[in-house]
């Protein structure tokens, strides 16, 4: 977007924003006004953010799996150096650290959202095994995947 900034419109009633609904309804509402509000032009991508994306789309496909760089590398075809230096430069973090993230967010999830126990949410984010997936998560969300749960 070009010019992304709302101005709200009259007071803002905090009574109706005590609920999940209300709180939902003023975000759509922000959004239209934006979408309605604003001029959008055409972006360009260079050849490094098109890399850049499919790499993201395969982590997103295959986080669940073996999921590796080399892997990557060898399915879109390019340098493992290439992509590792690009992803380094893009993303200013490596692909371990990124795959980690995405991860440990993906657990996140489950853990709020599903009655999964936690060994089967280690299976499900791709972790080889429990040791790995606490140091990363702990590293991370600054507690432990049981207390995450409970807050």
């Amino acid at each position: 977007p070009k010019d992304n900034i709302l101005q709200l419109q009259g007071e803002l009633m905090m009574d109706r924003l005590q609920t999940q609904f209300g709180q939902l309804s003023f975000f759509y509402a922000q959004c239209n006004d934006l979408i309605l509000k604003t001029k959008f032009e055409i972006k360009r991508t260079d050849i490094q953010s098109e890399v850049l994306l499919r790499i993201l789309a395969m982590i997103e496909q295959d986080y669940s799996g073996i999921c590796t760089l080399k892997t990557i590398a060898k399915g879109l075809q390019y340098d493992y150096s290439y992509l590792s230096k690009l992803f380094m430069q893009q993303m200013h973090m490596s692909f371990t650290e990124y795959l980690n993230q995405y991860r440990v967010s993906k657990a996140c999830y489950m853990l709020v959202n599903t009655q999964l126990s936690i060994g089967e949410i280690v299976q499900e984010c791709g972790y080889g095994n429990l040791r790995t997936f606490h140091r990363n998560f702990k590293d991370l969300v600054k507690m432990t995947p049981t207390e995450y749960r409970s807050t």
